[in-house]
């Protein structure tokens, strides 16, 4: 691509971008070095991207995004929390806050958040999170869920077993009504919840 459109083109940006996301997506780009290889591509594409497009366009944030998601895989967390802090800045001035990628952004930053060990301030964001879901799309849609089981798994995470348990009820009630009883993610809520009361049941003792 860069023989053929030059170094400075979008086109070889998102190829960049789309090479530094393969190389994320595979069991774990931190074998034989691909970790490596996606940050290197990743920081080219972003470097292309604020050069032609500035630092807020859709998919220079798109590329931010994966440049996160990238230092995630290799534990470079605080690192991770910078990246998604600022590209969740920029998304919610450019894109709204409602934006899916704004959503996805917050997901992620609320991941560093939680692989750093602060718990209070993944809890705020997935907090945030269900609050725009409910507004955007109502309590009883599926992706509401999925807010509702992230906050209550990190608030499992962070000792606070009571809430956690009332929203874990509360994904379980949306994605049986939304799904149906036999979805997987039925399953899966049934099965964090039963983790949950274990936990409670080995603190009560």
């Amino acid at each position: 691509a860069k023989r053929v459109v030059g170094d400075d083109h979008r086109l070889t940006a998102e190829i960049l971008r789309l090479l530094g996301h393969l190389h994320l997506t595979r069991e774990s780009c931190d074998e034989d070095g691909r970790c490596e290889e996606a940050e290197r591509a990743t920081l080219e594409a972003l470097a292309i991207q604020r050069e032609i497009l500035g630092e807020d366009h859709d998919e220079t944030l798109a590329t931010s995004n994966t440049l996160g998601r990238i230092y995630i895989e290799q534990k470079r967390f605080e690192e991770a929390e910078q990246v998604f802090s600022a590209t969740l800045e920029a998304s919610r001035r450019v894109r709204g806050e409602e934006h899916q990628g704004t959503l996805l952004v917050m997901g992620n930053l609320a991941l560093a958040y939680k692989r750093l060990e602060r718990f209070d301030e993944a809890v705020g964001v997935y907090e945030e999170t269900l609050a725009i879901q409910q507004k955007a799309l109502g309590e009883g849609h599926a992706d509401t869920a999925i807010a509702l089981f992230q906050l209550a798994t990190i608030l499992r995470d962070a000792g606070r077993y009571e809430e956690s348990a009332g929203y874990f009820e509360q994904a379980i009630k949306v994605d049986t009504q939304a799904l149906g009883p036999d979805h997987p993610y039925v399953a899966d809520d049934l099965e964090e919840y039963a983790k949950l009361r274990r936990k409670m049941g080995e603190t009560a003792r």
